[in-house]
């Protein structure tokens, strides 16, 4: 029905104390020199124990990582799991690395992991938004606009300050969340998606050919990565 937010968060975690270099981003470098870095970064994974979700953008941003290596999944050794089994088998010292996202990202970094390499750099974002059926839509409109506008709103409202009005947000996840956030935690992990602040704003993100959310493309190479 509409789109929300993009979410950037999925990251390829690597324990701290193993001296990898790191990328965080490659933003404003030529194609040659992102190849260049990431080649770099990717090769200290060469024979690595990786643990990805088959099916998932955390197993997309590990196959983009390695082709702009110019390496293949053949030079690592992957491991298919859950996320939240790949982050135990990673904080057991069974893996050298995983894909994690938001949640698994904060409490790998607990641990004393850091990314490696952020997938935003070398892959596509996902698109998060709300999902009905069009017999629903039609019949309730007004209340799908209410949705999406609240949506929004509250987006705002919590960008303007993340640290500062993460309370209700941590006091909620607390027991629930697999990882207890600290107010730092919640503005570091809000930090990983990108929010329009309005409907209008979510037209010119996810609309306009011309901009890196451009749900066209990333639909089709999301398709042709999930059909292969």
């Amino acid at each position: 029905y509409a789109p929300l937010y993009a979410f950037n968060g999925a990251a390829i975690m690597v324990n701290s104390k193993d001296g990898f270099q790191t990328l965080s981003s490659l933003e404003g470098l030529s194609t040659s020199e992102v190849k260049q870095r990431t080649r770099t970064v990717m090769e200290q994974m060469r024979g690595k124990k990786i643990g990805i979700t088959e099916g998932t953008i955390a197993e997309k941003v590990v196959l983009d990582a390695l082709s702009t290596a110019g390496m293949s999944k053949a030079d690592v050794q992957l491991f298919n799991a859950r996320y939240e089994d790949n982050l135990a088998a990673f904080l057991a010292g069974r893996i050298d690395a995983f894909v994690g996202g938001v949640t698994e990202r904060v409490k790998a970094r607990q641990g004393g992991a850091v990314e490696l390499l952020i997938g935003s750099a070398v892959s596509d974002p996902g698109i998060v938004g709300w999902v009905t059926t069009k017999t629903f839509a039609d019949k309730h409109p007004a209340t799908m606009k209410s949705l999406t506008d609240n949506f929004f709103k509250i987006a705002r409202h919590m960008t303007e300050d993340p640290k500062g009005r993460a309370t209700l947000a941590t006091s909620y996840l607390k027991g629930k969340a697999s990882v207890d956030y600290t107010p730092e935690e919640y503005a570091y992990a809000l930090a990983f998606q990108y929010f329009p602040r309005t409907r209008e704003d979510a037209v010119r993100t996810f609309l306009r050919s011309d901009s890196p959310y451009y749900w066209k493309g990333i639909w089709d190479r999301s398709n042709a990565f999930l059909l292969k």
